[in-house]
This record gives structure tokens, sequence and C-alpha cells, in this order.
């Protein structure tokens, strides 16, 4: 196949690089939708290399307009004779990274402009911090999560606080009983004294009373702290925190560089990303209070993608939407993500038997005995850590791990098995709790108090019975601020009651994580593994590829994996997966564990 290609850099039709006939382009796809993208560099002399030197300023003889770091358009224009069109690709010279051969030749790279890679390099250099003070958060991208500040119920500590003040009224009591005698001398030494009056027994009622105040003085200060205790387990201040949804997290980033997020994640919209809480951000109502911290996981743009990425097991892609750049993150288990690109095997590759051709593998290597999946404990808030003897607190710890170990169903020697490997995803985010029950104290109050609620039911104000049961269905810290970011559900402005449900390591497991399994989803795990298959390949068909590496042949979807391509051949050498059920799934066994 012959190819006519005209070369543009900035707006301008330039030679030729003298090395294009020799240019390799691999496509490395992995497990991805778009690949990795990485080409030879292009050698460009005369002309264009200057070019190319006064668009980075070489000489800095420019003190504005474009530099070494602005990279510059690129567009080859390919006519192919078989498809009598010309067809466009649109890139850009990464002038970072270039070579200068001498005054009138280099060599330099080209990069996708939709390129992942190139995408990664864009987030890793902004910050939500950044995209606050250049007011592209605002105070209506936040969310608003109802917290109380309440410390772990502790029956021991509440119990020692209420005989404290019992054994204060009885001491007390005691020592006005034993004292009652020289309090009233004293009071009337004070009162009633008379010119007869000794100075001595004066200055005694005197030293008394002192010592009357003191004691007095002690006593309210001491039973004022214990009943504030008290009421502060019972009745804690109802407060909000400020955070943002997934979403809206990574919205922003992406607006940052007129790029467009879309993704079919509902849980996106419900998982709200809740900054942790230090000293100088409690309660201050600041204006970039719902941003990450500075040493948050999340506070690079980044992290908050990878963050996403490791929740739904999802896949990215770019494409143009409506002549926009747009980012899409679709998960593994979509159908989405297996939509044909348009690409077609040619049949000549098939087998007698329909094989794509005789030699192959499994991806056995892909096989995990062992599955982990969890959240992280903050050791500031009492509430995310795991307390056995406790169990009120007990359900906060439920759904921060989940494991699935799997083994063959009836090996023939233990000794002999090769179900191995692990896989660990660590979520670097604390699970919010959520207050869903009252402890026994409450219920005790809420009796108590009825008497005092009839009264105040009378005058119209809120009573103590509902400002107790208030404080259920918010989320509970144990106190006003936490080291660890927290992941919170709120759907209609609440954290829901079956919030678990919704946000856990068993949930995602489920449904998400779940297709890596050879038992529970062959269909998508099993498969075969082609290697070194040499196809026609034009620039045609690298660019359906480059937008989705899955293709359709003979009602079977296959995959490429990775692809090798000259830019002057005709064919490429290509790594090819196709779904292969090789192993039974009454074979093996899942064991979950979730403590």
């Amino acid at each position: 196949m012959k190819y006519e290609i005209i070369f543009n850099i900035a707006g301008q039709d330039v030679l030729p690089p003298t090395n294009w006939m020799n240019i390799d382009i691999i496509a490395a796809y992995e497990d991805s939708i778009q690949p990795q993208i990485e080409i030879d560099s292009f050698r460009f002399v005369n002309e264009t290399a200057l070019l190319i030197k006064r668009w980075i300023n070489y000489d800095q003889s420019r003190s504005n307009g474009p530099s070494i770091f602005d990279g510059i358009p690129f567009t080859m224009q390919i006519y192919s004779d078989q498809l009598q069109k010309y067809i466009n690709y649109d890139g850009i010279l990464d002038t970072t990274e270039i070579e200068f051969i001498n005054e009138t030749e280099l060599t330099i790279k080209i990069k996708p402009y939709d390129g992942l890679e190139y995408i990664d390099q864009m987030l890793q250099s902004i910050t939500y911090g950044l995209l606050a003070q250049k007011k592209f958060i605002t105070e209506n991208d936040y969310i608003e999560v109802p917290v109380i500040i309440r410390k772990k119920f502790d029956g021991l500590e509440t119990t020692l606080v209420s005989v404290s003040l019992f054994l204060i009224y009885d001491t007390t009591h005691n020592w006005i009983k034993e004292n009652k005698e020289s309090i009233v001398k004293t009071f009337k030494a004070l009162t009633f004294s008379t010119p007869t009056q000794k100075p001595a027994d004066l200055y005694e009622a005197i030293a008394f009373a002192i010592q009357l105040i003191a004691y007095t003085a002690i006593l309210l200060i001491t039973v004022t702290n214990l009943l504030k205790s008290l009421v502060k387990n019972l009745l804690p201040i109802p407060v909000k925190y400020k955070g943002m949804t997934l979403r809206t997290m990574l919205t922003k980033a992406f607006a940052y560089f007129d790029i467009d997020f879309q993704s079919e994640i509902r849980e996106l919209d419900w998982y709200v990303y809740l900054p942790s809480k230090t000293d100088n951000k409690i309660r201050k109502n600041r204006q970039d209070e719902g941003i990450p911290n500075t040493d948050d996981f999340g506070y690079q743009c980044i992290e908050a993608l990878n963050t996403a990425i490791d929740l739904f097991r999802a896949k990215s892609k770019m494409t143009v939407i409506n002549n926009r750049r747009t980012f899409i993150l679709i998960p593994e288990k979509s159908e989405r993500l297996q939509k044909n690109s348009g690409y077609q095997l040619p049949n000549e590759l098939l087998g007698a038997n329909g094989l794509l051709m005789e030699k192959f593998r499994f991806n056995t290597d892909e096989f995990r005995g062992n599955f982990i999946l969890s959240f992280q404990y903050d050791p500031a808030d009492e509430y995310t850590m795991p307390n056995e003897k406790d169990s009120d607190s007990k359900q906060y710890e439920k759904g921060v791990f989940y494991e699935v170990a799997t083994e063959l169903a009836n090996p023939i020697e233990n000794k002999n098995r090769l179900t191995k490997g692990l896989e660990d995803v660590r979520i670097k985010l604390a699970l919010g709790a959520r207050r869903n029950k009252l402890s026994a104290m409450e219920y005790a109050a809420k009796t108590l108090l009825m008497g005092i609620d009839s009264f105040i039911k009378i005058l119209g104000g809120k009573t103590f019975n509902e400002k107790i049961d208030e404080n259920k269905g918010k989320l509970v810290i144990s106190q006003n601020s936490f080291n660890v970011p927290k992941l919170v559900v709120i759907r209609d402005g609440i954290i829901p009651k079956n919030h678990r449900d919704l946000l856990s390591a068993k949930y995602l497991y489920n449904n998400y994580h779940y297709v890596r399994s050879f038992k529970e989803a062959p269909e998508f795990s099993q498969k075969k593994i082609y290697e070194g298959v040499r196809i026609p390949f034009s620039f045609e068909d690298y660019l359906k590829t480059y937008n989705n590496s899955f293709f359709e042949h003979n009602g079977t979807v296959m995959k490429f994996r990775h692809i090798k391509w000259n830019l002057s051949s005709d064919t490429a050498v290509a790594t090819i997966e196709e779904p292969f059920t090789y192993v039974n799934q009454e074979s093996l066994k899942e064991t979950p564990v979730e403590p």
C-alpha cells in the first residue's frame, strides 16, 4: 500500500522527517481501552529544524510567545490509495523531549493530542488548592455533610462520671452535716457581730468562711465539668463539614484543561470526599474548606482519578464528542467497553480449526489466589477503628476490608497446588461512620427527660428527645479533628440507612471487581493469548484501534494487547486476546473474608 504524507508543523507544511520510513509506532494497551503510545523520534533538518528552534525561543531573542514548554501543533495528512482519501492525524511535537544534533538537525518526539499519558502528566501538574485559588472550584461545588462529634460510648467512663457526681453529692452532704454547727456559728459571727465579740472568734469565723467559699467554688467547677462531660455524651453539638462528590472533583480537574468528563458510574454522584480536619480547618467555614488538605491523599488531581479507577476497576479513554475533547471513565464490567472498533481481522489468518493461529497460551499469569480490597483506618477517629469488645462500635468497622481467596475445590495434592498470587487494592481513604442507633445512656436520658419534655412541648420548643433522635443518621466522629480523609455516601442530603450496602469493600467487589474472578466471571477473566501475530495494518487501522482496542470476528469479541507498526509498512505485529473458558467454575471455590 502506498502513502502520500503531508507533514504540517504549526500550520506550515514542511519537508518530511528524514527517517520517517523507519519510524515504529508501538501501541501498548495492556489492560486499557486506549494504548500508551510510544513513537520513535522524528529527525528534522534545515528549515524545519530552524522552525522548531524559533518556536521554542532557542536563542532567547524574544521575551514573549511560545517557549520550550509549549508543544508545537503537528499534523500528518496521509493519503490512502486503497481508500482514495486523506486521513488526518493530530498531535503535538513534545518540545520537552528534543535533542539537538547540530545547528540544522534535531530529533523530537511526537505525542497524540489526546493521549492518556499526556492527560496523566497534565493532571499531575495541578492540585485542588490551585483549582480553588483560580476559582475553578467555588462554594456551589461543595456538599455539606451533617456531622456529630461524639466520643465513642464508654460505659465505664459514663459510670465513673455518674458515680463521681453521686460521691460529690454524698461527700458534700456529709460535710455539711458534720460542720453544721460551725457553719451556723460562722454565719452568726459574720452577720450579728457585737462590740463584746472577741477578735479571735471573728478571725476564726472569717477563716472558716474563706475555706467554705473555696470548697464551694472547687465543688461547683468539678460538678460543672462532670455535667458538661455527661451532657456532651448525651447531646453532642451537630455541625456540617464540606466535601465534594467524586464526579465534581474529576469534572473540575479536567475542566481546567478544557476537557469534558463523562462516566456511567453512578456512585461518582453519591460518594463524597470529605477532607481531613486539622487544627487550622476545624469548622472555620473557609472558602476552600471542602477541598483536600495539602497532606491528604487526593490533594493532587491525579490522585482523585486513581482513586476512582481503583474503586470501580475502571478504564479510561479520550475521544472527541461534539468537537469537544472528552475523557471517559468506564468500569471494566461495562458492555460499553467492548464496543467494536470497526477493525476487521482478515480471514486468511484463521486455521482450519477456526483458531486465530495454532500457537497460543492461556492467561494463567493473571490468576490470583487471593484478592484484598481495603480502606484505611484512622487512629484519630475511633469510629474507623475495629473494637471487638464494643458492640455499639463494631458496626462502624464493617465494610473496611474484604478478601476473596480462590483455590481448587478438590486438589489432588496440596503441595502441588498452583493457585497463587495476590492482588491488593488499598484505598487511601477511611470510610465514614453513620450514627445508626442510640446508646443505652441516651435511651435512659430520653426516659428521664420525658417529664421536662412535656413542659417544653407546651412552650413550643424542641424537646430533649427530639434533639437526641436528631443525632441518628449523621456522620459520627470521635473528636473534631481527624487525619485521614473520608469517603461518605450522601443521597438527598443525608447518609442513607443502607449506606454500607452502597459503599463498602464488599459492595465494590461484588459490583465491580468480581470481573477478575476466574470462578465468578470466566467470560471476563479467562482468555487465550496469541503473540507475535503478523496482521495487515494501515494508518486507518491504527486510527480505529487507537480509540478502541476491541474488535469482533465471527461473533467473538477480541482485543488487542500490543501493536507494533512501522509507519511505511502495510503490516503490524500484534498480541491479541480472545475470551476462552479453560477452567470449569465448579473446579474452583472462593472463600470470602470480612472481619
